[in-house]
């Protein structure tokens, strides 16, 4: 059944088993280790209409709270369509990683939001996409700013952020079953250097409580990976969570993701390659707009590297999950 999201990474995670789930305590490590274990099916990077990219691109319906929906196996509307759809197969859990960046920013704009409305660039940004020009929008003014780290500072409303953020952290609070389905709350760190993508997708360990204790760290704030991981580490003993960070579509990233420098062009170290593995233990390596894993001119004694593989001329070794391991990443 097609979805009414933007399909992105579906995720397969060992886990314990529900009984395991309800009889052992959070604290109880010992136990933890000597339970069976078992495979969960779900997606850790499912954008919505509060990305500003799903609503310009037409998706104006479906929010965090449709998309638990349809994880869990209900029935939705469509946003394109208008068609009642679901899952035929429900996951066990889901992320609603929508960006962080102008979060909900469209979305509460055609709502009628004062704070936006009453702008300037609001009453454009309007205008523009009532007329069906939010792509255009998306692709120039918007991902400017993305590209060079700048918010537009009319559209960038800390209330209005807080409001979002709290649209989210709502949704999985309600959506969370424990031991039946798991709603984790995240976001997407767009960070977009000149184009290049070092996206991450960031989800906690936490709940509702922690979560409203922080707003995401957005590329605004910082473009640097080094700075996200600092933001991680003082946030999550700050709510007392933990957190996660993927590496999303490395094949984008112009040799950036996986480049053997750091953010200041100094050789990786042995210090922060421990850093990166501590919030990025995982990577996304393949996805329905890209495969990262290899390519021939990186690989040109595998046979199979290039097997449904889309081609990119020039693909450097930063933008490879085999470069990156034989790096030390």
């Amino acid at each position: 059944m097609r979805s009414p999201f933007k399909p992105l990474a579906l995720v397969v995670l060992v886990g314990l088993t529900a009984q395991a789930c309800k009889r052992v305590g959070p604290t109880s490590a010992e136990a933890l280790l000597a339970e069976p274990t078992q495979v969960y099916w779900g997606d850790t990077h499912l954008h919505t209409s509060y990305s500003a990219d799903a609503y310009l691109f037409g998706n104006t319906t479906a929010d965090p709270a449709t998309a638990y929906r349809w994880a869990k196996g209900l029935p939705v509307v469509h946003p394109h369509t208008r068609a009642m759809v679901r899952i035929e197969t429900p996951l066990d859990f889901l992320v609603v990683a929508d960006h962080a960046e102008m979060l909900a920013v469209p979305l509460q704009l055609m709502h009628g939001s004062a704070e936006l409305t009453q702008t300037a660039t609001g009453q454009r940004w309007m205008e523009l996409i009532g007329e069906g020009k939010g792509v255009e929008l998306f692709r120039g003014e918007l991902g400017g700013a993305i590209r060079s780290g700048t918010p537009i500072s009319e559209l960038h409303d800390a209330g209005l952020r807080k409001a979002a953020w709290d649209g989210i952290v709502d949704a999985a609070a309600a959506a969370n079953e424990p031991c039946r389905f798991t709603a984790f709350i995240g976001w997407e760190w767009t960070s977009t250097p000149g184009g290049n993508t070092l996206h991450r997708v960031v989800f906690m360990r936490g709940g509702a409580e922690q979560a409203r204790e922080f707003l995401p760290f957005t590329s605004f704030d910082s473009q640097r990976p080094e700075a996200l991981w600092q933001w991680l580490a003082d946030t999550s003993k700050r709510v007392k969570t933990d957190f996660v960070a993927i590496p999303h579509k490395p094949a984008a990233s112009g040799g950036l993701m996986f480049d053997d420098v750091d953010s200041d062009g100094k050789p990786i170290t042995a210090a922060y390659a421990r850093t990166r593995m501590r919030w990025e233990p995982v990577v996304e390596i393949t996805q329905i707009t890209a495969d990262s894993e290899t390519l021939p001119a990186l690989s040109p004694n595998d046979e199979f590297a290039g097997f449904e593989t889309p081609v990119h001329a020039d693909a450097a070794p930063g933008d490879s999950v085999r470069s990156a391991l034989l790096r030390g990443i």
